[in-house]
């Protein structure tokens, strides 16, 4: 047990005792052929054709769907189970609606340009509500 105020050592673990927890690797969200971009540390950005599709990256279910975040047009957010989420902005046609199930690799909408100037799809996973570094993220 751990009481509060109480002191831990912890100079004698090492590193290498620490087990690295390695991510799921994820489906890609939409056609290979679409650009892959970047937006700072935590967006992947694809420059396609309004129209063009967008797949779920896992099996999950809909949290949101719709025009529910201001600056992202229309946006999906799905839950995947062990805290993590994937979200997708600025799609044209939505194909599914809230408390939905959706496998991995389902079409879930088409890329658009909603609040935005030109088709995209913005791309995000979350761990823990928390973004994850773009570097970390790996595609099958």
């Amino acid at each position: 047990m751990i009481y509060p105020g109480q002191k831990l050592n912890l100079s004698n673990l090492e590193s290498s005792n620490l087990k690295k927890t390695s991510l799921p690797k994820w489906k890609l969200p939409t056609i290979p052929s679409i650009k892959q971009n970047r937006e700072g540390n935590f967006w992947f950005i694809f420059n396609g054709k309004v129209g063009d599709p967008i797949y779920a990256s896992r099996k999950g279910k809909v949290v949101l769907s719709g025009p529910v975040l201001p600056g992202y047009g229309n946006f999906i957010m799905l839950d995947h189970g062990d805290d993590y989420l994937s979200l997708y902005a600025h799609c044209n046609d939505l194909f599914i609606a809230k408390g939905e199930e959706v496998s991995s690799g389902q079409q879930i909408a088409t890329i658009g340009s909603s609040e935005i100037d030109k088709p995209t799809l913005k791309f995000q996973i979350r761990k823990s509500g928390v973004p994850i570094k773009i570097s970390d993220v790996e595609f099958n």
